[in-house]
């Protein structure tokens, strides 16, 4: 791929005997439905075309996809490469299956984020099954985070209103019930500890934070759109939502401006 006027050039071999340069800032992209033709478009859609393009760009340009323990290890102080990214997929749709070989054919990790209820079949069948998500699990590049039961996605009947007992019937204990059963389930079913969670629309407050972290997990994800640098708390990841509307001239744009401290 050509280099874009503006934009870091491909890799050439020369990077290779320079001294490593390190990350100032890693950012966390979030993709959702891949190719899906009912959905236009937009922050939680894209088509498998331009997600191709993207992950072209990547490659082409020297960039390093890192686990989240790899992020959570950045934030504490450790150096990570420059251009490093973080890719991370919410909700856990079936259409994710089309961005699965292209992922593979670069070598890039990824972290998907299940809503357990979905797998459960409660949500209709554009979701991934459990067998699937297994199978994605067994992915050496590959890591299997928690979403939620539910995802409840209504301002007015959220996690944020569940805190304040809000509508009636709901309390901070439904929300610990989902930070856990989803926990429990995504563990019976994949055999490993589940350590991420990703708050649904990235909704989060302190009181939340913490019930999250006392049931038992190492990273939180929000959709706080700004780079992660060294000091933010594991607790408050930020992610950007990648637009499928974006062609790959604002692809790129966006990259250099995330993968820079402010």
């Amino acid at each position: 791929m050509a280099a874009l006027a503006g934009y870091p050039a491909p890799k050439t071999g020369a990077e290779d005997r320079a001294p490593a340069r390190r990350a100032s800032a890693v950012p966390v992209l979030i993709y959702h439905e891949i190719g899906v033709s009912r959905t236009p478009p937009g922050e939680t859609a894209i088509r498998v075309e331009r997600f191709r393009e993207e992950m072209d760009f990547l490659a082409s340009h020297g960039y390093t996809t890192l686990s989240v323990g790899q992020l959570v290890d950045f934030l504490g102080g450790r150096p990570v490469p420059e251009r490093s990214v973080v890719l991370t997929f919410d909700d856990g749709w079936k259409s994710v299956q089309e961005a699965v070989p292209l992922l593979k054919k670069h070598g890039f990790k990824a972290t998907f984020f299940i809503i357990t209820g979905a797998a459960d079949g409660q949500f209709g069948p554009d979701y991934l099954s459990w067998p699937q998500i297994e199978s994605l699990a067994r992915e050496p590049l590959f890591e299997i985070g928690s979403h939620s039961v539910t995802h409840p996605w209504d301002p007015a009947n959220s996690f944020l209103t569940w805190c304040e007992d809000k509508p009636a019937g709901k309390s901070i204990e439904d929300v610990r019930s989902e930070l856990v059963q989803s926990k429990k389930a995504l563990e019976a079913h994949l055999h490993k500890p589940i350590d991420d969670f990703a708050w649904p629309c990235g909704w989060t407050n302190a009181r939340l934070t913490d019930e999250a972290r006392k049931a038992g997990y190492r990273a939180q994800f929000t959709t706080y759109a700004k780079p992660n640098v060294p000091g933010v708390s594991a607790s408050e990841i930020r992610r950007y939502f990648v637009n499928g509307t974006w062609d790959i001239n604002a692809f790129a744009r966006f990259l250099t401006t995330a993968t820079h401290a402010p």
